[in-house]
């Protein structure tokens, strides 16, 4: 019943361009014009339609997986997370705060606070817009949750600074995976490993590991690297003769944390 479906190679034609591209039907319809393929926008529309396709895919905005990769160089994330010490007064919580550029997987904030208030998190801002600049990274999104904190007080710092905060969804995680993945690797290498007395030991803890982090530990997401290598586009080391006896162990926090180079030519 009704107009007979259009050839198989032109159906196929337009869903090609249609899942390809972020178009919607009005323009695949254009594209395929440009192409000489003899369609109206009615049976352009139709084949979309069929095949479960989005018919103005534009208007609904980009994939997550789309914007994060398209705006890697410029991205940053962040995101608390908390940990016990002793203190004068027995066991207490500090609230740990992490800001990473995402491309490079540098740590450029992780400080501790009792007491995560405005005027610190407005603090915090100016600090990571200072280190961004250091190392010549010019943000222009950061990714966070929908805390409430964070929108009222770092967001306008952020936007004062020509960053756009972009906010995740309601119990997302999975949309803010680096700075979850990294706030694990910080409890699970160095936190439940410590028994930490004061706030001020626990800032020397978190900013040597964060050191380690960016300078000497290497990434499978980096093919290797360390986040500073990738910062300086730097290469790994050519393969060479080895000498075991060349190699030196360099430790951290009292051997926690290790790392190995070659011991530099007399």
């Amino acid at each position: 019943v009704g107009r007979p479906r259009k050839p198989a190679e032109i159906e196929a034609a337009v869903l090609r361009l249609a899942r390809e591209n972020r178009w919607g039907y009005g323009r695949t319809h254009g594209e395929c014009l440009a192409l000489g393929i003899a369609v109206s926008e009615t049976a352009v529309r139709d084949i979309l339609h069929r095949n479960g396709l989005p018919l103005d895919p534009d208007r609904k905005g980009k994939p997550w997986r789309e914007f994060i990769s398209e705006h890697l160089d410029v991205l940053l994330c962040c995101d608390f997370t908390t940990t016990e010490i002793w203190s004068r007064q027995g066991l207490v919580t500090v609230y740990i705060f992490l800001v990473m550029h995402v491309k490079s997987r540098t740590i450029l904030l992780l400080e501790p606070t009792f007491s995560p208030s405005g005027p610190w998190l407005r603090q915090m801002a100016r600090n990571t817009s200072m280190l961004c600049e250091e190392h010549g990274i010019e943000p222009r999104y950061m990714i966070h949750d929908r805390c409430s904190m964070l929108r009222a007080t770092l967001d306008p710092t952020l936007r004062n600074a020509e960053i756009t905060p972009v906010p995740t969804s309601v119990k997302a995680p999975n949309m803010n995976p680096i700075a979850e993945r990294t706030i694990r690797s910080v409890k699970e290498e160095v936190l439940q490993h410590l028994v930490i007395f004061g706030i001020d030991r626990l800032r020397y803890v978190l900013n040597t590991y964060r050191m380690y982090f960016n300078e000497h530990r290497p990434h499978q997401g980096l093919k290797q690297r360390t986040p500073m290598q990738v910062l300086k586009n730097e290469p790994l080391p050519e393969p060479s003769h080895l000498d075991p006896s060349d190699i030196e162990c360099a430790e951290f926090l009292g051997g926690l944390l290790k790392t190995y180079r070659r011991r530099p030519a007399a």
